[in-house]
This record gives structure tokens, sequence and C-alpha cells, in this order.
């Protein structure tokens, strides 16, 4: 199975969620996701990961997690890109990558307090 190029739009500050399924069961499977800056770069941040049925399960981030990935812009048009993919590990160890994009982030404009 090729892994699927999906590009994930969040916003900063938001809780992030997605659904993904797969043609398979993940029953038993490991399932791990992160998101760098550049493939092999600096960690920005690592998906909850949680089987939703046999064979789906949800990438998550919370909003205290979304709201301190880093951002350039100014603008919502200025969002700043992310890279990531999502592994799921077999109970007999191999290693399938399922989906893998751009991670997408737009700045966030209302804080919880002035700095």
């Amino acid at each position: 199975m090729s892994a699927e190029r999906t590009d994930l739009y969040c916003e900063q500050g938001a809780t992030f969620s997605r659904l993904i399924t797969l043609p398979f069961s993940i029953t038993g499977y490991t399932l791990r996701g992160q998101i760098r800056t550049e493939a092999h770069k600096t960690l920005v941040e690592t998906f909850t990961c949680t089987a939703a049925s046999v064979s789906s399960f949800t990438i998550a981030l919370t909003a205290a997690e979304t709201a301190v990935i880093p951002t350039t812009g100014r603008r919502f048009s200025d969002v700043t890109r992310y890279v990531y993919d999502v592994e799921v590990l077999a109970p007999g160890g191999a290693v399938t990558r399922v989906i893998y994009g751009y991670f997408i982030v737009s700045p966030g404009i209302t804080r919880t307090a002035e700095p």
C-alpha cells in the first residue's frame, strides 16, 4: 500500500483532529505521527493517535499544542508550512507510512494573555 499524500490545514490555537480510514484492520497496531520543520529536522509537535474503529483512527492536537506551533505570518494568508507523516506499526514489527504531506498553519489572533 502506498502512503496517501494529504495536506492538512490547522489554525494556530484551535483544536485539531482528523479521522483517517485505512483499507485494512489496525487491530493490535501501534500508531504514531509527527510534524517537523523539514524531513529529518526539528520536531514541532507529535500527534495523539487514537483508534476509532477496526480500520480508522484520529490524529489530534489540543488547542494548547497548536497555540505554540510557530508561525511567521502577520495575516491569515501568511501560512507556515511544515511536513508530517503518520505510520502504523504491525504487531510483528513492520512499519507502514499511511499518510503524509504538508501541515499548514495559519497564525492565530486571539490570545488568553498579553505579553
